[in-house]
């Protein structure tokens, strides 16, 4: 799921043949209507992963079958390389890439190599970087990128000992140790990937649940990490969660928490600067349904949230929030967009 303008969603999916498929919201209706899909063709491993790094831009990368990189972009008029074709561009990846843009028409792609290193290709608005620069590391999952200022980027991955770790980019060199050297080790022993999310500059917070099923958060604030001022230690969220949780910010100051229970219902918390965690630390807000895989939500506006679900028979559901009406259609009723995937819907990174 991205959003490149207020009002516009676009959603892509992974089907059980191993094609994508994507249906898109212009501000009134979804669209193919109904329950109905687009195909865009190709024969993929893991979920797409869908960025805009500008007004009615769109670009998917998605690791094939024969598990190299691949690339398809919307540029406002047409697809290319067309609407069921993809570029290659190449190696072999163990994990999904992760995506994100620090500015108008930057890219940057990152992935976990056969040797469970990292590696960078970047766009820099006119051409891809040669190649693709080794970042070191040993990783077990897709990392975290989050950018809070423009030519800034923060990296955050679970390394092979599941402990969180950090590489950033300045401006001007990677941190702490250059491009191929040693990682920030920021404690914890994390089941999956971490989730890092940013609501202002000079603001991260980082999530990741624990071995013990629980929800893990730290946070930096511009001069040191908290909880402590350590970095490695991390404040304890409560709930026992079967999946990664999803994490957004809709507003300076604020963040959306939802994740999926060892029940399969999605819970919810919120955070704002003014009121703290609701409805408190380690409590959630239950929001129902049944998810197979990992949960996605995307906010357009400062008073919207969108979130979507892949149901126990594999179609699409979606809820949303404004703040005028609360949830719809209900706090625990979703709406289904059909579709029959097997895979988790792809997000903005």
């Amino acid at each position: 799921m991205t959003s490149w303008s207020p009002n516009r969603l676009d959603l892509f999916v992974i089907a059980r043949e191993s094609a994508i498929y994507h249906k898109a919201w212009d501000g009134l209706q979804w669209l193919p209507v109904g329950m109905d899909w687009e195909g865009m063709g190709g024969a993929f491993l893991y979920e797409p992963v869908a960025i805009s790094p500008g007004p009615n831009r769109l670009d998917i990368f998605a690791i094939g079958t024969d598990s190299s990189l691949y690339h398809k972009w919307w540029d406002g008029q047409t697809w290319g390389p067309d609407l069921n074709r993809w570029d290659n561009m190449g190696g072999k990846w163990l994990e999904r890439p992760s995506v994100v843009s620090w500015g108008p028409d930057r890219v940057d792609v990152f992935l976990v190599g056969e040797d469970r290193s990292l590696y960078q290709k970047y766009w820099n608005g006119t051409t891809w970087n040669a190649g693709f620069q080794n970042m070191g590391g040993k990783h077990i999952h897709p990392p975290s990128v989050v950018s809070w200022a423009a030519n800034r980027l923060d990296i955050f991955s679970t390394g092979t000992d599941s402990v969180v770790y950090h590489k950033w980019w300045d401006g001007a060199h990677w941190g702490p140790s250059g491009v191929d050297g040693p990682y920030e080790s920021m404690g914890g022993r994390a089941v999956g990937q971490p989730r890092a999310v940013c609501w202002g500059p000079n603001r991260m917070d980082l999530f990741h649940v624990g071995m013990d099923s629980t929800l893990y958060h730290k946070w930096w604030d511009g001069s040191i990490w908290g909880p402590s001022g350590t970095s490695g230690a991390w404040e304890n969220m409560g709930g026992k969660w079967r999946a990664v949780p999803e994490v957004i910010s809709r507003a300076p100051g604020t963040l959306d928490v939802f994740a999926i229970g060892d029940d399969s219902a999605v819970y919810h918390k919120w955070f704002t600067v003014a009121t703290g965690w609701s409805p408190s630390i380690t409590n959630y807000e239950g929001m129902g349904g049944m998810a197979i895989r990992d949960i996605t939500a995307v906010s357009w506006d400062p008073n919207r949230i969108d979130i979507f679900i892949v149901g126990a028979q594999g179609n699409v559901y979606q809820k949303y929030w404004t703040l005028s009406t609360g949830w719809l259609p209900s706090l625990t009723d979703y709406t289904n967009l059909g579709g029959a995937s097997y895979s988790a819907v792809a997000k903005k990174s």
